[in-house]
């Protein structure tokens, strides 16, 4: 049987891992926001328009393809790389 504080435990973690997370992005994304609202620069135009664009993705799709991409270059062991990226054809048991 599940014992509750493991339960808690990982609550607790989940929890600090997403609010030091959450930190981190807020700073630096107000350090990039200031430094590109106040500077002009090449290119400025449309890394805005990036960004903004950005913003209209779901996070579980922008999640996905960040998944995706790290399971196939930087991590192929990871659990669903192996069903995407191959087909049953290329293993014989």
């Amino acid at each position: 049987m599940l014992e509750i504080s493991k339960v808690f435990e990982a609550i607790s973690i989940s929890l600090h891992v997403s609010f030091v997370s959450t930190l981190f992005a807020f700073f630096l994304s107000i350090f990039f926001g200031y430094l590109i609202a106040t500077n002009k620069f090449f290119l400025k135009r449309y890394i805005v328009t990036v960004l903004g664009s950005l913003t209209s993705i779901p996070p579980v799709c922008a999640g996905l393809i960040v998944y995706l991409i790290i399971s196939r270059y930087w991590a192929p062991w990871v659990g669903w790389s192996f069903c995407i990226h191959h087909s049953a054809n290329d293993y014989s048991p």
